[in-house]
């Protein structure tokens, strides 16, 4: 049974058999932590339903996956400096990696037309959602401090 998850950990891309890149995050996808899928290069938790992301401070990543495919990501990759997603679908071979800050694509690797129709949805449909509370509010005075001339 998958989980969802909005825990932090430590996760390695592996690709080739050599870790390039070691990260921290918090994932928000609903992923099989016990089954490992392996496709673009790389492997990492299979993403069961709904969707994937990244959680950074006050705002979130969230990107809808198509119901039908075998999906995994992980958070960051080597080539991109701050945060970014990597997600992989495994039938076609093909991966794009989004942008955590902005939800907009940075790079893609299209292995078959089918796949590069699938990575135009995941970037269409990623968002930046805002799922922390306002670290500031206004002053509770009740006239604002103003005195009755």
């Amino acid at each position: 049974m998958g989980r969802s998850s909005l825990a932090s950990s430590a996760t390695s891309l592996v690709v080739a058999g050599l870790v390039v890149a070691a990260f921290a995050s918090t994932s928000l996808a609903t992923q099989s932590p016990s089954v490992t899928i392996e496709g673009c290069g790389g492997s990492g938790p299979r993403i069961d339903r709904g969707q994937t992301g990244i959680h950074l401070g006050d705002t979130a990543l969230t990107v809808p996956v198509p119901g039908s495919g075998t999906f995994f990501s992980l958070p960051g990759v080597p080539e991109v400096p701050g945060p970014a997603l990597f997600i992989c679908h495994v039938e076609s071979e093909s991966s794009i990696v989004i942008d955590a800050r902005t939800a907009e694509e940075i790079s893609r690797t299209v292995g078959d037309a089918s796949g590069a129709a699938v990575l135009d949805q995941l970037a269409a449909n990623a968002r930046i959602e805002w799922v922390g509370s306002p670290s500031m509010t206004p002053p509770r005075t009740g006239d604002g401090g103003l005195k009755a001339g």
